[in-house]
């Protein structure tokens, strides 16, 4: 029981390090990034043609 505890003890750390350096390195506020997010993501549904397909889905009322 004790190594278990360490492992998780160990991811818990890890995460909370990862999650600090993300923080640091970010290159945009929040706001920002999801609004580039956002538009790239309506970029793609225009390349694939996905706006069709979703506004069709709406129409007959499957989304």
């Amino acid at each position: 029981m004790k190594n278990s505890g360490t492992i998780i003890s160990a991811l818990l750390i890890g995460a909370a390090v990862g999650a600090i350096i993300g923080v640091l390195l970010a290159p945009d506020k929040g706001s920002v990034s999801r609004k580039k997010l956002i538009n790239r993501k309506k970029g793609y549904a225009h390349d694939y043609n996905l706006e069709d397909f979703y506004e069709h889905k709406l129409n007959w009322g499957l989304a």
